[in-house]
Protein backbone atom coordinates (compact mmCIF):
# COMPACT_ATOMS: atom_id res chain seq x y z
CA UNK A 1 0.00 0.00 0.00
CA UNK A 2 1.53 3.52 -0.82
CA UNK A 3 0.95 6.83 0.05
CA UNK A 4 2.95 9.71 0.05
CA UNK A 5 3.38 12.17 2.18
CA UNK A 6 1.00 14.66 0.05
CA UNK A 7 -1.18 12.26 -0.38
CA UNK A 8 -1.85 11.80 3.82
CA UNK A 9 -1.72 14.98 4.65
CA UNK A 10 -4.82 15.51 1.92
CA UNK A 11 -6.66 12.86 3.13
CA UNK A 12 -5.91 14.24 7.15
CA UNK A 13 -7.43 17.17 5.66
CA UNK A 14 -10.58 16.47 4.74
CA UNK A 15 -9.89 16.97 0.96
CA UNK A 16 -10.92 14.22 -2.12
CA UNK A 17 -7.36 12.69 -3.09
CA UNK A 18 -6.74 10.68 -5.68
CA UNK A 19 -4.16 7.85 -4.82
CA UNK A 20 -3.15 5.82 -8.31
CA UNK A 21 -1.47 2.56 -7.60
CA UNK A 22 -2.36 2.44 -4.03
CA UNK A 23 -2.31 -1.18 -4.11
CA UNK A 24 -0.93 -3.74 -6.63
CA UNK A 25 -3.00 -4.89 -9.42
CA UNK A 26 -4.62 -8.59 -8.21
CA UNK A 27 -5.60 -10.31 -10.56
CA UNK A 28 -7.52 -12.66 -8.12
CA UNK A 29 -10.16 -10.11 -8.23
CA UNK A 30 -12.55 -11.00 -10.99
CA UNK A 31 -15.66 -12.25 -10.99
CA UNK A 32 -14.59 -15.97 -10.94
CA UNK A 33 -12.98 -14.44 -7.04
CA UNK A 34 -16.91 -13.09 -6.67
CA UNK A 35 -18.81 -16.16 -7.76
CA UNK A 36 -16.08 -18.15 -5.32
CA UNK A 37 -17.19 -15.93 -2.42
CA UNK A 38 -21.01 -16.58 -3.26
CA UNK A 39 -19.65 -20.37 -2.78
CA UNK A 40 -18.09 -19.95 0.41
CA UNK A 41 -20.14 -17.62 2.20
CA UNK A 42 -24.10 -17.40 2.90
CA UNK A 43 -24.14 -13.88 1.51
CA UNK A 44 -26.66 -11.24 1.27
CA UNK A 45 -26.64 -8.95 -2.02
CA UNK A 46 -27.99 -5.98 -1.74
CA UNK A 47 -29.42 -4.19 -4.89
CA UNK A 48 -29.09 -0.79 -5.51
CA UNK A 49 -32.38 -0.52 -7.62
CA UNK A 50 -35.59 -0.43 -5.50
CA UNK A 51 -38.41 -1.57 -8.01
CA UNK A 52 -38.73 -5.17 -10.02
CA UNK A 53 -35.99 -4.76 -12.55
CA UNK A 54 -35.89 -6.92 -16.04
CA UNK A 55 -32.87 -8.97 -17.03
CA UNK A 56 -31.52 -6.11 -18.87
CA UNK A 57 -31.64 -4.19 -15.95
CA UNK A 58 -29.93 -6.48 -14.07
CA UNK A 59 -27.21 -6.67 -15.70
CA UNK A 60 -26.60 -2.59 -15.41
CA UNK A 61 -27.93 -2.91 -12.20
CA UNK A 62 -24.70 -1.90 -9.20
CA UNK A 63 -24.93 -4.65 -6.12
CA UNK A 64 -23.01 -4.79 -2.77
CA UNK A 65 -21.95 -7.06 -0.11
CA UNK A 66 -21.18 -5.89 3.02
CA UNK A 67 -18.99 -7.14 5.70
CA UNK A 68 -15.78 -7.90 3.29
CA UNK A 69 -13.39 -7.87 6.09
CA UNK A 70 -14.49 -10.87 7.66
CA UNK A 71 -14.87 -12.59 4.17
CA UNK A 72 -11.52 -11.34 2.65
CA UNK A 73 -8.16 -11.10 4.41
CA UNK A 74 -6.73 -8.06 2.14
CA UNK A 75 -10.24 -5.82 3.04
CA UNK A 76 -9.26 -7.08 6.28
CA UNK A 77 -5.64 -5.34 6.02
CA UNK A 78 -7.20 -2.36 4.21
CA UNK A 79 -9.58 -1.48 7.15
CA UNK A 80 -6.91 -2.12 9.38
CA UNK A 81 -4.05 0.17 7.67
CA UNK A 82 -6.39 2.99 6.98
CA UNK A 83 -7.73 3.27 10.46
CA UNK A 84 -3.98 3.05 11.99
CA UNK A 85 -2.73 5.38 9.75
CA UNK A 86 -5.17 8.15 10.21
CA UNK A 87 -6.31 7.44 14.05
CA UNK A 88 -9.81 6.24 12.91
CA UNK A 89 -11.20 5.20 16.45
CA UNK A 90 -13.28 1.90 16.07
CA UNK A 91 -17.00 1.84 15.47
CA UNK A 92 -19.56 -0.62 14.96
CA UNK A 93 -20.24 0.89 11.75
CA UNK A 94 -17.02 0.62 10.10
CA UNK A 95 -16.04 -1.74 7.36
CA UNK A 96 -15.70 -3.01 3.96
CA UNK A 97 -18.03 -3.09 1.34
CA UNK A 98 -17.54 -4.84 -1.90
CA UNK A 99 -19.87 -2.83 -4.87
CA UNK A 100 -19.86 -4.38 -8.17
CA UNK A 101 -21.81 -4.37 -11.47
CA UNK A 102 -21.82 -6.41 -14.48
CA UNK A 103 -22.05 -3.69 -17.04
CA UNK A 104 -21.52 0.09 -17.87
CA UNK A 105 -24.04 1.52 -15.48
CA UNK A 106 -24.51 4.92 -13.65
CA UNK A 107 -25.01 4.99 -9.68
CA UNK A 108 -27.12 7.61 -8.42
CA UNK A 109 -25.66 10.85 -6.88
CA UNK A 110 -25.24 10.80 -3.64
CA UNK A 111 -23.24 11.64 -0.40
CA UNK A 112 -22.27 9.20 2.35
CA UNK A 113 -22.14 9.25 6.18
CA UNK A 114 -18.56 8.19 6.78
CA UNK A 115 -15.38 8.65 4.75
CA UNK A 116 -14.93 6.44 2.46
CA UNK A 117 -11.61 4.56 0.54
CA UNK A 118 -12.43 3.01 -2.24
CA UNK A 119 -10.37 0.69 -3.55
CA UNK A 120 -10.43 -0.48 -7.05
CA UNK A 121 -10.09 -3.99 -7.90
CA UNK A 122 -11.42 -4.96 -11.31
CA UNK A 123 -12.68 -2.78 -14.08
CA UNK A 124 -12.74 1.04 -14.81
CA UNK A 125 -14.81 3.19 -12.91
CA UNK A 126 -15.13 6.99 -13.04
CA UNK A 127 -16.17 8.88 -9.94
CA UNK A 128 -17.48 12.12 -10.43
CA UNK A 129 -17.18 14.14 -7.33
CA UNK A 130 -19.28 17.11 -7.17
CA UNK A 131 -17.62 21.02 -5.81
CA UNK A 132 -20.17 23.73 -4.08
CA UNK A 133 -23.43 23.62 -5.37
CA UNK A 134 -22.95 27.65 -6.71
CA UNK A 135 -19.65 26.23 -8.98
CA UNK A 136 -20.19 24.44 -12.14
CA UNK A 137 -16.57 22.93 -12.46
CA UNK A 138 -17.00 18.84 -11.17
CA UNK A 139 -14.30 16.60 -10.74
CA UNK A 140 -13.49 13.61 -12.28
CA UNK A 141 -11.57 10.86 -11.16
CA UNK A 142 -10.44 7.55 -13.55
CA UNK A 143 -10.06 4.53 -11.14
CA UNK A 144 -7.95 1.50 -13.26
CA UNK A 145 -7.51 -1.72 -10.19
CA UNK A 146 -5.11 -0.91 -7.85
CA UNK A 147 -6.24 2.46 -7.68
CA UNK A 148 -7.80 4.41 -4.69
CA UNK A 149 -9.89 7.36 -4.08
CA UNK A 150 -10.23 9.11 -0.62
CA UNK A 151 -14.04 10.76 -0.65
CA UNK A 152 -14.87 12.43 3.04
CA UNK A 153 -18.42 11.96 4.60
CA UNK A 154 -20.52 14.51 3.26
CA UNK A 155 -19.02 15.33 -0.17
CA UNK A 156 -21.62 14.31 -2.98
CA UNK A 157 -20.39 12.12 -5.85
CA UNK A 158 -21.31 9.44 -7.99
CA UNK A 159 -20.31 6.00 -9.77
CA UNK A 160 -19.87 5.55 -13.41
CA UNK A 161 -18.68 2.23 -14.37
CA UNK A 162 -17.19 0.97 -17.58
CA UNK A 163 -18.09 -2.26 -18.30
CA UNK A 164 -18.15 -4.78 -14.99
CA UNK A 165 -16.37 -3.82 -12.31
CA UNK A 166 -15.48 -4.72 -8.45
CA UNK A 167 -14.86 -1.93 -5.59
CA UNK A 168 -14.25 -2.19 -1.94
CA UNK A 169 -15.43 0.92 0.01
CA UNK A 170 -13.92 1.10 2.95
CA UNK A 171 -15.79 3.44 5.19
CA UNK A 172 -15.06 5.04 8.54
CA UNK A 173 -17.61 6.83 10.58
CA UNK A 174 -15.89 8.21 13.69
CA UNK A 175 -13.89 10.79 13.57
CA UNK A 176 -9.98 11.07 13.08
CA UNK A 177 -7.95 11.65 16.06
Amino acid sequence: MRLNADQVKSIKEKKVTYVPNFVPKDKRYDFNFFTELIEMYDIGINCKVNEAITPKEFLRGTYQIQEMQYKDTNAHVYLDFLRNLFKYPVHEYDGVDLFFSFASCTGRAHDDPEDVFIISLYGKTIYRVFQHPTIDTDSDYILNPGDLIHIPKGKPHKALSVGGRLIYSVGFFGEKK
